[in-house]
């Protein structure tokens, strides 16, 4: 897909761009590319933000394992707002904004961000490399799409941004915020429906060269009428590689522990760990653990009221050694997810 230049006269300004896209919050509100090494100890006495941390950081930073497990609340925006322009982590600014195709009508979301030379990605039978992100939507969405995925229409080159125009699913919610809807937690066959959608998009994106890298509930939609959902953001992805990957991207809370022991993790084994963590925190409403060791993330406490079946894949998703964990493949023949759901 080629990318176009867009004129002023295309109206498709970030400055005027609204903060909400897809439903009530398009961006994740937990914190995003934030330092890993903050999670490996802390200990109770620690009442305060670590330094360089603002109060909007507290409510997402973990606490240590003898302090009371909490029922999670709604969070603080991780992205900071200039305007209508948020900057995100890792420094790039985003913005977006609901729009009508001409063409056909159908629903879009225009998503803006501002370029990074250092990510750009070059894919066979094309003459320029374009922005990573692009690259890894068409990657996924061609030659065919995943129901589960969400669709890249077109992009756009800028002076000094590019302009994706997506699927805008409606009417849909980031399964984070749907959760806090439904009391803070879905029933087993919400969840059932859910990760065996989310299992074979990630699958698709394994199939395709893609890799994730941050798989959390902020960031698949439901749709609140069908119940189908989207695997959104490859902002944090990568081409898919058999080798380690030995940089930090993605969400701390969602890293496997590999990560913290060895500060490398590889594509699947990791992606399986962020499916557990995922499934976890919808059922329980927090996350697993709250101290980032090896020693402490090879426990796992459930919450009352979960059934042996969810409790085995979820344990099987957390086995602390890669090598012991299931593949993609494997997870979707576990017997939790072949009962059958009501939903």
């Amino acid at each position: 897909m080629p990318k176009r230049k867009i004129s002023s006269s295309d109206d498709c300004h970030p400055e005027q761009e609204s903060r909400h896209t897809y439903g009530d919050n398009f961006f994740s509100p937990r914190q995003v590319n934030r330092d890993p090494y903050h999670l490996r100890e802390r200990r109770v006495q620690e009442k305060v933000p670590e330094k360089g941390t603002t109060v909007e950081q507290k409510r997402a930073l973990p606490t240590s394992v003898e302090e009371p497990v909490r029922k999670r609340k709604p969070e603080k925006e991780s992205i900071s707002a200039y305007g209508d322009k948020f900057s995100s982590s890792n420094g790039k600014i985003k913005s977006t904004r609901k729009r009508i195709r001409i063409s056909d009508g159908l629903p879009v979301a225009l998503k803006y961000v501002r370029k990074d030379d250092d990510e750009e990605l070059q894919l066979p039978g094309m003459e320029m490399p374009m922005p990573k992100e692009v690259g890894l939507f068409q990657m996924v969405n061609t030659p065919s799409s995943h129901p589960n995925i969400l669709k890249l229409f077109d992009w756009f080159d800028r002076p000094a941004s590019y302009v994706m125009a997506m699927e805008r699913p409606d009417p849909c919610k980031d399964l984070f915020t749907y959760c806090q809807e439904q009391g803070g937690v879905l029933d087993e066959d919400q969840a059932r429906s859910v990760t065996g959608q989310l299992l074979g998009a990630l699958q698709h994106c394994h199939n395709h060269g893609v890799v994730h890298r941050d798989v959390k509930p902020e960031n698949i939609l439901i749709q609140t009428d069908t119940k189908e959902i989207k695997l959104i953001d490859f902002g944090c992805g990568d081409p898919l590689k058999h080798t380690a990957y030995n940089e930090f991207s993605g969400t701390p809370e969602f890293l496997p522990v590999e990560w913290f022991e060895k500060e490398q993790f590889l594509a699947g084994p990791g992606t399986v760990w962020s499916v557990g963590v995922t499934l976890y925190n919808i059922v329980c409403g927090n996350d697993p653990f709250t101290t980032y060791t090896s020693r402490e993330m090879r426990h796992v406490e459930f919450c009352a009221g979960l059934s042996s079946g969810i409790k085995d894949f979820i344990l099987c998703c957390l086995r602390p050694r890669a090598k012991d964990r299931p593949t993609l493949e494997q997870l979707q023949l576990h017997p939790w997810l072949q009962q059958s759901s009501r939903v």
